[in-house]
C-alpha cells in the first residue's frame, strides 16, 4: 500500500510533512522556531515508525537564512536523529551565479562534515526526487508530487 503524505505544519511560505520514512520541508521563507520544532517532531515520529529517516529540503529562490538561534536549533534536532539518517537531499532553487554559488557552498560544507549517509545538493526537485527515491523505495514521481502538494499547502 502506498504511503500517504502527512502534513505536520504549513502556511505562509513553509510546509513540513512526512511521506513514509521521508521528512519533506519546503521553505519559501525562513522557518520560525515553531516550524523548526515541527520538523523535529516529524523527524522523531518517522524514526519511531521506520527506524530510518530521509530528509528532502527544498529552499525556494527567495528564501533567506533563518536567524542563528533557529539554525542552531535545527542543527541540534538533526543530531538527535543523526544515527538514523538514511539519505539527505537538499534543493536550492534559483538561477544564476548566486544560486549556483550557494549550492556549491552547501556542497562544500556537507563534504567537510563527512556524513556517513548519502547526501547531495540539487538545483531542481526532480533531480533530488530521483536521488532520494532510489535510496528509500519511493518513486521519483511520488516524491515530486509530495513536494508540489506541500508547496501548495505552504501558500
Amino acid at each position: 500500500m502506498p504511503e500517504s503524505l502527512l502534513t505536520v505544519t504549513r502556511g505562509d511560505g513553509v510546509a513540513i510533512g512526512t511521506l513514509g520514512r521521508m521528512v519533506v520541508a519546503v521553505f519559501d521563507r525562513a522557518p520560525s522556531a515553531m516550524e523548526a520544532k515541527g520538523m523535529a517532531k516529524a523527524s522523531s515520529a518517522v524514526v519511531k515508525a521506520h527506524k530510518k529517516v530521509d530528509f528532502l529540503t527544498v529552499v525556494g529562490a527567495d528564501c533567506k537564512l533563518p536567524e542563528s538561534d533557529i539554525r542552531d536549533q535545527l542543527t541540534r534536532d538533526v543530531k538527535v536523529v543523526q544515527t538514523h539518517i538514511g539519505v539527505v537531499a537538499t534543493v536550492i532553487e534559483g538561477a544564476g551565479f548566486g544560486a549556483a554559488a550557494l549550492r556549491g557552498a552547501v556542497t562544500g560544507m556537507t563534504l567537510m562534515l563527512r556524513p556517513n549517509y548519502p547526501t547531495k545538493v540539487f538545483a531542481t526537485v526532480s533531480g533530488a526526487a530521483e536521488f532520494i527515491a532510489a535510496a528509500n523505495g519511493l518513486g521519483a514521481l511520488e516524491v515530486t508530487v509530495a513536494v508540489n502538494r506541500l508547496r501548495l499547502r505552504a501558500q
